[in-house]
């Protein structure tokens, strides 16, 4: 509004100056227009292509009617002179053209600008969003912790009692009646049953202590090999399965917890005699690599899938053939099995092809190596 107020003092102005010129000298100044081109390009510069405008017009108006002869009349083909004052018009039409090309990039600048605060706003909003999304699901995942932490020691006392009165109920004794030999078959099934429920129960509980880092590790120097002969002879009487054994000749010393990785090599050939036929052979291998030794876990069955591989070490999965079948469990085994020996500076994987059985590896380091890395 400033700018349109002002183009008329300033036009003025400029068609003043040559009128009092041609009134004092009886002559036409043919660079008059000059004046004009200037007011133009101030107003312009200053108030954009509207007031811009106007003063062209007031300038051209003003021009013709008090500058060019005939004065003091409107009579724009009737400019004998209108060469002269052409290239002011035309470059005061210029200078028009670059003002409004200016405005429209600023315009465009101002139209993304506002488009980049908004995206910003939503984005802020977003993110916001996200972060009271994730502190929700942090509280979610610490309640649930503590409920299986709370429920697990919670189950683990009556499990044990039920346990125990059965043991005591199964002690072999002369002096039983006939009753009591009728139920040992029971009796015996419920002691099977609770020994079951408690390893459920002690899975719960490793899997919510070691993902809340609250499990220590009691490390020790140990020797692998002795360790997986003892889990494969105790899994060979308890199954009956035949195994094939391949250790190095000299101990392979690492800085670990014995329990946990006994925990782990136990894992690990269980699942091979439950996901196996009962005929074939269980391979169990151990190598000496430069910094690590190299546990293998081999079983004969059906081939894991490669879609299904890595989701096998998240907890609670269980692969499809897995659920379908009779063999119970959580699904937790093979997560605590990669909790713990990620905590020994390990590594776990598992290659499966059809035909060929599946393979679970475990490579941890050396007793001088984990030293150095812990």
């Amino acid at each position: 509004m400033v700018g349109y107020i002002l183009a008329f003092p300033l036009s003025a102005l400029a068609i003043l100056i040559p009128t009092l010129e041609r009134s004092l000298t009886s002559t036409t100044n043919y660079f008059t227009g000059a004046l004009s081109f200037l007011m133009t390009v101030l107003v312009g510069t200053l108030w954009g292509a509207g007031p811009a405008f106007l003063t062209i017009l007031l300038g051209i108006l003003g021009l013709d009617y008090f500058v060019v002869p005939p004065t003091n009349q409107i009579d724009f083909f009737g400019w004998p002179d209108i060469l002269f004052f052409g290239p002011f018009l035309f470059a005061q039409l210029a200078v028009l053209s670059v003002i409004i090309m200016r405005e429209k990039d600023r315009r465009r600048i101002l139209l993304a600008e506002k488009e980049a605060l908004r995206h910003a706003q939503a984005v802020s909003e977003v993110n916001q969003a996200l972060e009271e999304g994730n502190e929700k699901l942090v509280e979610a995942d610490r309640l649930k912790d503590q409920f299986l932490s709370q429920a697990s020691h919670e189950l683990k006392t009556p499990i044990a009692m039920i346990h125990g009165w059965a043991q005591y109920a199964l002690r072999p004794s002369r002096k039983l009646n006939k009753a009591n030999l009728d139920t040992a078959p029971y009796l015996e099934k419920i002691e099977e049953l609770t020994d079951q429920l408690a390893s459920l129960v002690d899975d719960l509980l490793d899997i919510s202590s070691l993902m809340g880092g609250q499990l220590p590790l009691r490390l020790a120097q140990m020797d692998l090999v002795t360790l997986c002969k003892q889990v494969v002879e105790e899994q060979r009487l308890l199954s009956r399965r035949r195994f094939d054994e391949k250790y190095p000749a000299t101990p392979l010393l690492l800085q670990a917890d014995k329990a946990r990785l006994t925990q782990v090599v136990n894992n690990l050939v269980t699942n091979a005699i439950k996901y196996s036929l009962a005929e074939s052979t269980i391979q169990v291998e151990v190598d000496q690599q430069p910094e690590s030794a190299l546990l293998h876990v081999h079983n004969d069955g059906p081939a894991i899938p490669q879609t299904q591989q890595d989701d096998l070490f998240e907890p609670f999965y269980r692969a499809p053939d897995a659920r379908a079948s009779s063999k119970e469990g959580w699904g937790l085994g093979l997560s605590i099995s990669k909790q713990i020996i990620e905590r020994h500076q390990g590594h776990i994987w598992v290659e499966s092809f059809e035909g060929q059985g599946t393979t679970f590896y475990v490579e941890l380091p050396l007793a001088h190596c984990f030293a150095q890395t812990a």
